[in-house]
């Protein structure tokens, strides 16, 4: 689009907003103007339909009913734990860690329709980590690789995770793999997609959100992540602060572990409810509109990765 003529963008933006209900009209409006980063330093501007996406995402950012789900839900499954019991196997730690992630990517032996929506997320951000450490181990070994020709770096972590997680691997088809492949990369997208809205906005974005999130996930831009990161950050500040608040229950059930009675006991008393209805009430309300719209900071630091979260987690299993 040609933004130099006024009369366009304005009627693609007017298009835009009919497309999306009023509550978003204001987002898209101060979202207008940002400038999405692309290769080589360069930036692009976005199509209003994209924009529209991002603002619809990140005002899903946290669940109108947050507090009566960590009362009724989440409060459970802290206590006596999210996953259900996996029966002692003889495989390694890591392929069996690798194997039940697998098999629960879809939650299908677990009934509560409610904690299917969080596992998905939980599995998909370690599926994510796991593949970016094979790449590391790879990237290190270099020198005694023995890579098939053509095969790319993130094919050969895919598959050798893979070749852990199926004992089956070496009898499938080729085209059977490919299928496998392909289900795994993109379930690591959408991970990868996570780790990077925990990186700007906090881990607690994987407790907070409701299945709307989900939804647009799915359908975001490449730079969609960073998108949200700047909307947020810029006009929804109460929502980091929140999310603050879930960084612990994340590792937790990132690890597959449970809290005792009083780490229990003491994170709830911590937990302000005051705070969490102020961030609710601010993503209800017209986003305040900044004087320009500034980079996002990721939460941990400029040096912190996108998957830090999940190692400190697991780290301690």
């Amino acid at each position: 689009m040609n933004r130099s003529d006024d009369w366009q963008i304005t009627a693609a933006l007017q298009a835009a907003k009919a497309r999306i209900e009023p509550k978003y009209h204001r987002g898209l409006d101060i979202m207008s103007g940002y400038q999405a980063p692309g290769d080589d330093n360069e930036t692009s501007t976005p199509g209003f339909d994209k924009l529209s996406v991002i603002v619809q995402a990140a005002q899903a950012a946290l669940r109108e009913d947050l507090v009566a789900f960590i009362d009724q839900h989440l409060l459970g499954w802290l206590k006596s734990g999210l996953w259900p019991p996996t029966s002692p196997s003889n495989v390694g730690d890591h392929a069996l860690s690798i194997q039940r992630s697998l098999d629960m990517i879809d939650a299908e032996v677990y009934e509560d329709e409610m904690a299917k929506i969080l596992m998905r997320r939980l599995v998909r951000v370690r599926l994510c980590y796991w593949h970016d450490e094979q790449i590391k181990a790879l990237r290190a070994n270099s020198s005694s690789r023995q890579a098939d020709q053509g095969v790319g770096l993130e094919t050969e972590a895919a598959d050798m995770l893979l070749r852990n997680a199926y004992v089956e691997w070496e009898q499938f088809s080729e085209q059977t793999k490919q299928n496998v492949r392909d289900r795994f990369h993109a379930r690591k997208r959408v991970g990868r997609r996570w780790c990077e809205l925990a990186q700007f906005l906090g881990p607690g974005i994987l407790i907070t959100c409701g299945a709307n999130m989900d939804t647009q996930i799915r359908n975001f831009p490449p730079y969609g992540t960073h998108g949200i990161a700047i909307y947020v950050q810029n006009c929804f500040p109460s929502l980091i602060h929140v999310c603050r608040y879930f960084e612990s229950v994340v590792e937790v059930f990132l690890r597959r572990g449970r809290m005792t009675d009083s780490a229990l006991n003491d994170w709830r008393i911590e937990l302000d409810e005051e705070s969490l209805r102020k961030g609710i009430e601010e993503l209800r309300d017209e986003p305040r509109s900044p004087e320009m719209l500034m980079n996002p900071r990721p939460v941990g630091g400029e040096s912190s990765e996108s998957t830090t979260f999940v190692r400190k987690a697991l780290s301690s299993e």
